[in-house]
């Protein structure tokens, strides 16, 4: 996700930083007060859910390749 981000820009490369950095603190707090108002198997229905979603919205990914992140065929992706 990052390199398809990279290849729109700086810009697009933030973003996409930076909602994983706030979904990597706020989801915990989230699936915490869903378990404390709900009970805990709701919270591990929205922690399914949630997985779900992504699952469904990387398949409408459109990735850029390689070559077109790079501009060198995907070498400097391999030796990564």
């Amino acid at each position: 996700m990052y390199v398809a981000a990279a290849a729109k820009g700086s810009d697009a490369l933030a973003l996409v930083a930076a909602m994983g950095t706030t979904g990597l603190l706020v989801g915990p707090a989230v699936i915490g007060f869903i378990v404390g108002a709900a009970g805990l198997v709701p919270g591990m229905a929205a922690v399914a859910a949630s997985a779900l979603i992504v699952c469904l919205s990387a398949t409408r990914m459109h990735l850029a390749s390689a070559e077109a992140a790079y501009g060198d065929g995907g070498v400097t992706a391999m030796a990564d």
